[in-house]
């Protein structure tokens, strides 16, 4: 029945990101062909080892790709936000962790061209990453992030598999990478203005959104 609870085998939780079995670091050391990664910021993967260079490991075998998406700079909004959300005792700032990886991104693209497809969106509300999403059996691994939630380490995964649990996958998946990243987010090499930035993808969601509520909800009393 939809809506109803279910205790599902096939839902697993690690306690901490840092000793979690599916770390990224060991996606990077992986077969996969693809990774596709979400945060507000990502700074460890830009700058800190051992991430940035198993990420560049990574992306010298050939037919690898990976596919990175951030908070944008030019979103003061978002990144005010972020700026109380993600605090830690006032010890460091999420604008100031977003300039150096937005930088950081931008020379890795000059190492690793296409190879590398980093984009920015107006909000990025978790962080997550996907496994070969081309694959027969794709993972998506998916780190909530709460007000005052602590250091990036301390935070709890959940990790689906499409074949076990395909809705829950295929919801995140949709809207991370089909919406997020292809309609409402820009190169990050893009010079394009914070406001007609925002205003276009704003337009795009509207009308994406919109075509999707008019197709799946009833219409009011009195209206076609």
């Amino acid at each position: 029945m939809n809506g109803t609870p279910i205790h599902s085998p096939n839902v697993f939780i690690a306690d901490r990101t840092d000793t979690a079995c599916y770390r990224l670091q060991h996606a990077f050391e992986s077969n996969a062909k693809r990774i596709f990664i979400v945060g507000p910021n990502l700074l460890s993967v830009a700058t800190t080892e051992p991430l940035k260079s198993k990420m560049a490991n990574f992306l010298e075998r050939d037919g690898r790709r990976v596919e990175i998406l951030i908070s944008d700079l030019q979103s003061r909004k978002t990144v005010n936000t972020w700026d109380v959300a993600l605090a830690a005792g006032g010890k460091w700032s999420h604008r100031e962790h977003l300039k150096k990886s937005t930088h950081a991104f931008q020379e890795l693209r000059k190492i690793h061209g296409n190879r590398l497809d980093v984009r920015v969106a107006p909000h990025v509300p978790l962080s997550a990453y996907v496994v070969d999403p081309d694959g027969e059996d794709p993972i998506l691994v998916l780190t909530p992030i709460i007000y005052w939630g602590g250091k990036s380490i301390d935070r709890p995964q959940v990790i689906l598999r499409r074949s076990q649990c395909p809705g829950a996958y295929q919801y995140y998946w949709s809207n991370l990478y089909s919406v997020a990243f292809t309609i409402l987010a820009r190169p990050i090499d893009d010079k394009t203005s914070s406001t007609g930035a925002i205003e276009k993808f704003s337009g795009a969601a509207g009308t994406f959104f919109g075509k999707l509520f008019k197709a799946f909800l009833p219409s009011p009393k009195g209206h076609p």
